[in-house]
């Protein structure tokens, strides 16, 4: 807070020689020596001392702090995390796949019904086996069509055991396969469309996400920046109510004012006592509330120090759209959208349509009785399907779904659009708002300024006698409420100033795009 005052400095300095002619004029009168102790707990001589003690944060630290420590940043951090490895698994899904797979003996014995050809009966005969097998396979998905490609290769062992031994291998030394469905809903081209648009807006949105932590980090500080002041003014207001009645005593005791004044300047003093421990209350309330948004202890010891020095910067409305339209994860966002709903349209057109797939596979095949023959002299193995499926009676319903989502896709288009021309209007407004703002906190500042000097003026015309107490309490309530506005306006600037820069993703101070250190993220 010690910047707070700073524009108080000069004009101390004047109302000091006011002050002292004042008490030139007062010499030899009964008041001048309590108007020298009233001088001395002046609050604009309080204000210049207080905060010394060098222990503040200021705006700048605290959104570093909840950067980094606040649990929305982890959250926020965490759901891009997810997000690239989503897109890593999708990436992954376009490259061929290699799998092994393995029973390397599955043991069977058991009571089974046979026919017996030479008594013409059934009866039931054990039968124990022990089998192994082991194949590999190399995938590959097609991305155009949405089919599937296969190389293959496996071997088998099959021993059986009991009245009819046997031992027989079989293998595959090689099979190529093709999976193929016609004029089927491709959803790994759809997903290929919508998936690095999802992963950009991700990042974007990261980006997003942290502005939208400075913005909640600006009203935590500004709240406990407001609650302190409003316990200094609390503090001050005690200790002028106090001096206030001590001289209204002295005053009644020489006949100058009458009896409800000092039962009215006891009254206030009991209020301000009050009001005190209520501000230092909501202080205690407002210090937890950062603290544990930051994750930080021992905030008591400190003072928040407000950041008055605003930039000189005007936001030009048509280069904020230009920003938004390339940043802003809103429009990838209806992008995505709309590719959504053309993915729906598609999907219920294909799947309610035919199908028809082709299935094909060629391969060498070989079986033997030992193992040395099992891998020569090969056999052609080959395998060629083709399905084919339609609709002759369905009252409607493959029709009914096709339209359905044609107005749904309709829908979403007009939607989309409409929230577009939301966003525009939010952001040209957002603009504006943010321009004017900065002529608001000078406006607040000067009537704080104004007010305050008011203040000053009536408590020396109460002190000599020529206004009542009336006065001199509204002139106090206008001294604390200009206060409170000018801090109010200077968190509305500032929550304005990164609310532009998170609507363009665009950082004003350094002209440049805000990005982050997205790699260190998913180590």
């Amino acid at each position: 807070m010690r910047y707070f005052f700073h524009f108080y400095k000069n004009k101390n300095i004047l109302l000091g020689a006011q002050h002292s002619c004042f008490l030139k004029a007062l010499k030899g009168s009964a008041f001048a020596l309590v108007f020298l102790a009233l001088l001395l707990g002046h609050p604009a001589v309080y204000a210049q001392t207080a905060e010394t003690s060098g222990n503040t944060v200021n705006m700048e630290e605290v959104l570093r702090m909840a950067r980094v420590n606040s649990l929305e940043s982890f959250r926020a951090k965490r759901k891009y995390g997810a997000s690239f490895w989503n897109y890593q698994s999708h990436k992954a899904r376009l490259r061929p796949k290699l799998e092994l797979e393995t029973n390397p003996f599955s043991y069977r014995r058991s009571l089974t019904k046979r026919y017996n050809s030479e008594k013409n009966v059934d009866e039931y005969r054990s039968e124990e086996s022990l089998n192994s097998y082991v194949g590999l396979r190399l995938r590959q998905n097609i991305l155009p069509t949405g089919g599937s490609v296969s190389l293959q290769s496996n071997f088998n062992r099959l021993e059986s055991f009991g009245e009819n031994e046997n031992k027989s291998f079989n293998s595959v030394p090689v099979r190529i396969g093709l999976n193929q469905p016609i004029m089927a809903f491709n959803a790994l081209k759809w997903e290929h469309k919508i998936m690095p648009l999802d992963y950009e807006r991700s990042k974007k949105s990261l980006i997003d996400d942290m502005q939208r932590i400075n913005v909640q980090a600006i009203d935590y500080f500004f709240s406990w920046a407001l609650a302190e002041r409003r316990v200094q003014v609390a503090e001050e207001k005690v200790r002028s109510t106090a001096k206030h009645f001590e001289i209204g005593k002295k005053r009644y005791k020489l006949g100058t004012i009458e009896r409800d004044d000092i039962l009215n300047l006891e009254l206030q003093l009991y209020e301000a006592k009050n009001r005190l421990l209520q501000r230092q209350k909501e202080k205690e309330q407002a210090v937890s509330r950062i603290g544990i948004y930051l994750r930080k202890e021992n905030w008591e010891m400190k003072a928040p120090e407000l950041p008055e020095q605003l930039p000189e910067l005007i936001v030009d409305e048509d280069a904020a759209m230009l920003l938004v339209r390339d940043n802003n994860p809103e429009f990838l966002n209806f992008k995505i959208r709309r590719l959504e709903a053309e993915k729906s349209l598609d999907r219920a057109i294909k799947n309610n349509r035919f199908d028809l797939s082709l299935k094909a596979s060629y391969g060498l095949n070989k079986q033997a009785d030992n193992f040395g023959n099992v891998y020569s002299d090969f056999l052609d193995q080959e395998l060629v399907s083709v399905n084919f499926s339609i609709p002759i009676l369905d009252w409607g319903e493959r029709k009914g779904n096709i339209k359905m989502a044609r107005m749904n896709k309709e829908v979403a288009d007009i939607d989309i659009e409409q929230q577009e021309n939301q966003l525009h209007q939010d952001v040209r407004l957002k603009v504006s708002e943010f321009n004017m703002q900065a002529q608001l906190v000078q406006s607040a500042r000067k009537s704080h300024e104004i007010a305050q000097a008011s203040f000053e003026v009536t408590e020396k015309r109460f002190l000599s006698g020529n206004i009542d107490l009336l006065r001199l309490t509204s002139a106090r309530q206008k001294q604390e409420s200009s206060m409170e506005a000018y801090i109010q306006s200077l968190n509305r600037y500032w929550k304005l100033y990164y609310e532009v820069q998170q609507i363009t993703l665009f950082d004003y101070a350094r002209q440049e795009s805000l990005s982050e250190d997205f790699d260190r993220l998913v180590r």
